[in-house]
């Protein structure tokens, strides 16, 4: 099995990529950039630039949310392959072109094999295939309430923080405003 048709089986395994068609998955699987980490290594840092999303091929990635930015459930979370991370890459900044930026830093415990993808890569190859951009981003959505509480942006003094709710709450509506499409 060559590269690209493990990292399609990969991406086939991984919420929300699992329910793309497969030509999609090539697409992304092609214009995705592998990278290894070493155990210890810095993925990148909490107000680093968001431009990318990751997927763990293999190996374990810890999340050390910066409590000054992000009020996640959990401060720390370790994820293992298959997991995505990187959504702020898909966020869209509360005051447009604001740049997006980490919420978390990220640190490779083992030595991991990560696919890299561009955020505006992958949404312009989903807004491809009807259907596909919305159905990844409501998923998107649901993922990042459920996990981190997320609920969008709230102006505070001169500045634009994110905004939390307290539980993962079903009756909370999906606002796509919140997400770059």
């Amino acid at each position: 099995m060559g590269e690209n048709e493990q990292i399609i089986e990969v991406l086939k395994s991984s919420t929300p990529f699992n329910t793309l068609p497969e030509p999609l998955l090539a697409r992304i699987a092609a214009f995705g950039r592998r990278a290894h980490y070493r155990g210890g290594e810095t993925i990148y840092e909490s107000g680093s630039a968001a431009d990318d999303i990751f997927l763990i091929l293999r190996g374990e990635v810890n999340h050390s949310f910066d409590p000054e930015v992000a009020v996640a459930r959990e401060l720390v979370k370790t994820v293992g392959p298959g997991a995505v991370f990187g959504w702020a890459a898909l966020l869209k900044g509360p005051v447009n072109p604001e740049p997006r930026q980490r919420l978390a830093k990220t640190l490779s415990l083992t030595d991991s094999d990560i696919l890299i993808i561009d955020a505006q890569q992958l949404i312009t190859a989903l807004a491809s295939t009807p259907g596909a951009k919305e159905n990844f981003m409501n998923r998107i959505t649901s993922i990042v309430r459920h996990l981190y509480g997320f609920a969008g942006f709230v102006k505070v003094g001169d500045k634009f923080l994110p905004a939390y709710i307290p539980s993962s709450d079903a009756s909370v509506p999906h606002e796509y405003d919140t997400f770059a499409f």
